[in-house]
């Protein structure tokens, strides 16, 4: 039966990083303090879609960090809790705007969060997501496509696709993560209650965006 007190109009960002199994399972592993004390975050969103020179960004204003930064910024914001821009700086070779947008974090516990994007980086057929956790008890590396840990005792976990979507359908357009994404918004619709990436979730991360770009003196 669904809820009547809940508003009827669901509105929900498309932050499909959120839904990648590997990025959930990261999460998980973290909250439960396996690694200890966390130490430092490096991170970075990369792609190689701009090759040459274009202005259909211009008018924009803004670039990679709107356009493909936004992801990983809120999987920081989800993962993690940074709370403050100690650096940010960018660099314009193609578009007039931010091609490559690189960023210091601090987490509110107090250790850094090294943040990167491009979207002119040719090493990257495919966008990219890493983000490298250092911590106590060892070390920790996650993408889409797999999840790394090296324990401080020499033990070695390494975990792939295949672990993690095994039970779902394949899917030609997309991966895995649109399908959970698309699942968990019909089911909001259905009980009416707020996603996961609801709209005060991706006000959250706009906010950091701005202060972001604020910072760099950019759009």
């Amino acid at each position: 039966m669904i809820n009547k007190k809940k508003p009827g109009t669901i509105v929900m960002f498309g932050f499909q990083k959120r839904f990648a199994l590997t990025f959930r399972h990261a999460k998980k592993l973290l909250n439960s303090g396996v690694l200890g004390e966390i130490y430092e975050v490096e991170s970075y969103i990369r792609s190689g879609d701009i090759v040459r020179e274009t202005t259909r960004f211009k008018h924009l204003g803004r670039g990679v960090l709107l356009d493909l930064g936004v992801h990983l910024i809120n999987l920081l914001q989800w993962i993690f809790n940074p709370v403050k821009v100690l650096s940010a700086n960018y660099k314009s070779k193609y578009t007039g705007v931010d091609d490559e947008f690189n960023a210091e974090l601090e987490d509110k516990t107090g250790f850094p969060i090294s943040f990167s994007t491009s979207w002119i980086d040719q090493r990257f057929r495919l966008p990219e997501t890493m983000i490298h956790v250092i911590a106590e008890k060892g070390e920790l590396w996650v993408t889409e496509d797999h999840l790394r840990i090296n324990r401080e005792n020499g033990e070695k976990e390494a975990y792939y696709r295949p672990h993690y979507y095994s039970g779902y359908p394949p899917v030609n357009l997309a991966d895995q993560e649109y399908t959970i994404e698309d699942i968990h918004f019909l089911n909001s619709i259905a009980t009416r209650t707020s996603p996961k990436t609801s709209l005060e979730d991706g006000l959250k991360t706009m906010m950091l965006i701005d202060e972001l770009y604020r910072v760099a003196g950019a759009g």
